[in-house]
C-alpha cells in the first residue's frame, strides 16, 4: 500500500520540527497566529501521530513555519528529486575539487620553474 501524502506530511513534520529543535507549541503558535485562530500544541501532536485530519491552510503554515516547501513536506518524489540533485551537485563538487588540486599542482610546478630560471639568470648576471 502506498503511503498517503498526509502520512508523509505527518512524518516530515515530526522529523523537521525535531531536526530544527522547534517545539510543537511553537509550531502551533505560529500557525494559529497566521490563521488568526488558536491552535493547541496537542493538535500538532495529533497531526504528527496521524490521528487528526490536516487542513490545507494548516499544512501551508506548518511548512512555512519550518521553512520547507509544502511539496517537500508531502511528497516522497520531491525528496527523491532533491536527493538526486544533491548527489549530482556533490559529483560536480568532487570534480571541481580535483580540477582545483590539479591546478594547484601545476601552479607549484610553474613557480619552481620560474625560480630555477630566475636563479640561473641571476647567476649569469653575476659573472
Amino acid at each position: 500500500m502506498n503511503e498517503m501524502p498526509s502520512d508523509i506530511f505527518s512524518r516530515r513534520l515530526r522529523e523537521e520540527r525535531t531536526r530544527q529543535k522547534i517545539s510543537q507549541a511553537q509550531v502551533a503558535q505560529y500557525v494559529g497566529f497566521k490563521m488568526g485562530a488558536m491552535l493547541d500544541a496537542t493538535a500538532i501532536t495529533r497531526i504528527e501521530q496521524g490521528t487528526r485530519a490536516l487542513r490545507f491552510d494548516e499544512a501551508f503554515y506548518i511548512a512555512e513555519a519550518l521553512k520547507q516547501p509544502l511539496l517537500s513536506m508531502a511528497s516522497k518524489d520531491f525528496q527523491r528529486a532533491k536527493d538526486e540533485e544533491v548527489s549530482d551537485l556533490m559529483d560536480q563538487l568532487a570534480e571541481a575539487q580535483k580540477t582545483w588540486a590539479d591546478a594547484k599542482s601545476e601552479i607549484a610546478r610553474l613557480n619552481r620553474l620560474i625560480q630555477a630560471v630566475s636563479a640561473r639568470s641571476t647567476a649569469a648576471d653575476d659573472r
